[in-house]
């Protein structure tokens, strides 16, 4: 994943935006689950610069994670699991018409009697299976809150 605010602002150095992560600065989010995140803003202008100064030239994404409640213990379970499936199939030659197409161009002389053996589209484009599983335990009071939540 690549961010970019405000466009290619230098050659040399980096033209990543800052991210800033419940108020901490971090070098990239790719450690958040996107089921964890509460809300992303983006500060792209001189409200950015003015804040974060120097760090922030290239544009501050100021992420928001999910934190427990007071009195509301809550345990949450999802799972999801996809299948991915070619539906327009493609129409590939056989052998005898890659024989004959090869004839007619002379690139390659094929010997006679070859015979069909592998469906190689069916061999190449197999389902695809996507499983994710995420869980998240959430607590607190009037002095400690905790959000703790895990995907695989």
């Amino acid at each position: 994943m690549s961010i970019k605010v405000r466009g290619t602002t230098s050659f040399n150095g980096s033209n990543d935006p800052l991210y800033v992560v419940d108020g901490l600065p971090v070098e990239d989010i790719k450690f958040l689950s996107p089921s964890d995140i509460t809300d992303i803003q983006i500060l792209k202008d001189a409200s950015s610069a003015a804040i974060y100064g120097s760090r922030g030239a290239n544009g501050v994404i100021l992420v928001t994670t999910k934190s427990g409640k007071a009195g509301e213990a809550k345990i949450t379970l999802g799972a999801q699991g996809t299948a991915n499936v070619v539906n327009n199939t493609v129409k590939v030659l056989n052998t005898a018409e890659y024989k004959e197409l090869m004839d007619e161009t002379g690139y390659v002389k094929l010997p006679e009697g070859l015979t069909d053996q592998t469906d190689w589209f069916k061999e190449t484009y197999k389902t695809g299976v996507q499983q994710n599983y995420q869980l998240s335990i959430s607590d607190g009071n009037e002095k400690l809150r905790y959000y703790l939540g895990g995907a695989i």
